[in-house]
C-alpha cells in the first residue's frame, strides 16, 4: 500500500498471504491464505472499524465501507461491524439467507445469494438498494448506485435517483445487452452506439471506436 491516513497511521497491512482484498476511507482489510481476517489503517473510536473486526471465522470475502466493513464467511453468513448503522441505514446485515458474493461501498452493500438473487442493505437515499428481483452472476456496488451482470450477459444498474442524480451517467449508459466471446466483446452504449472491444493476440485490449448503427449504416 501506499499514500497515508489523515490520522497518520500506517497503510501497510500485516506480513501475511492475501488471497482478497477491500480498501476504505484510509483502511482495509483483506482475508489471508487461511481464511482469516486482518484490518489495518485509520481507526475510530467511535466505530471502531479497524480494531472491531472479527478475529475468528473462516471468510471467502470481504467489503468495506466508509467506517464500517462486512464479510462473507465459508457457511455462507455475513458479519457487520464498524458504525453499523451505516449513515441512518438500517439493519447491519442481511439475518437469514447464504450467499455466495459481497461488495460494498460508502454507505451501502449488497450481497449474491446461492441463486444469484441480490440483497442489499445500509443506506437507500439513492435506492442503491433497491436492487432487481432476477438472479444476477456479479454484483458491484459504487458510491451511491449498483451495478449487475445478470445470467444473460445484460448490465443492470440502480441507485442515484435523487439530486443530481447519474450526473456522470453511472446509471442510464450502462450496456442495454452485451455479447462476449473468447476474445471478443460488444455491447450497446449510450446513445444507442455499439461498443466493441478486442482481445488481440499478445493479450492487449484493442477497443474499437463506438459508433451508431443508424447513422453509419
Amino acid at each position: 500500500c501506499w499514500s497515508c491516513c489523515a490520522g497518520g497511521e500506517e497503510l501497510n497491512p500485516p506480513p501475511e498471504t492475501f488471497e482478497q482484498l477491500s480498501v476504505g476511507n484510509s483502511w482495509g482489510c483483506a482475508i489471508t491464505a487461511t481464511g482469516a481476517l486482518e484490518c489495518w489503517g485509520e481507526d475510530d473510536v467511535t466505530s471502531n472499524h479497524v480494531a472491531g473486526a472479527p478475529v475468528s471465522g473462516t471468510y471467502i470475502d470481504v467489503a468495506v465501507g466508509r467506517d464500517h466493513g462486512c464479510a462473507l464467511d465459508s457457511s455462507g453468513s455475513i458479519t457487520c461491524w464498524g458504525s453499523v448503522s451505516f449513515h441512518d441505514g438500517g439493519p447491519a446485515a442481511p439475518s437469514t439467507g447464504v450467499f455466495t458474493t459481497l461488495t460494498g461501498n460508502f454507505y451501502h452493500y449488497c450481497a449474491l445469494d446461492e441463486a444469484g438473487y441480490a440483497t442489499c442493505w445500509g443506506n437507500n437515499s439513492h435506492g442503491q438498494i433497491a436492487a432487481p428481483p432476477i438472479p444476477f452472476a456479479e454484483i458491484s456496488a459504487g458510491n451511491d448506485h449498483t451495478c449487475a451482470l445478470d445470467f444473460d450477459e445484460n448490465i443492470h444498474c440502480w441507485g442515484n435517483t435523487v439530486g443530481t442524480g447519474n450526473d456522470k451517467g453511472q446509471v442510464t449508459d450502462a450496456p442495454a445487452q452485451i455479447t462476449i466471446g473468447d476474445d471478443l466483446a460488444a455491447g450497446f452504449g449510450p446513445g444507442d452506439t455499439v461498443e466493441c472491444s478486442v482481445i488481440a493476440s499478445d493479450g492487449t485490449d484493442t477497443s474499437a471506436p463506438e459508433f451508431s448503427p443508424t447513422a453509419d449504416g
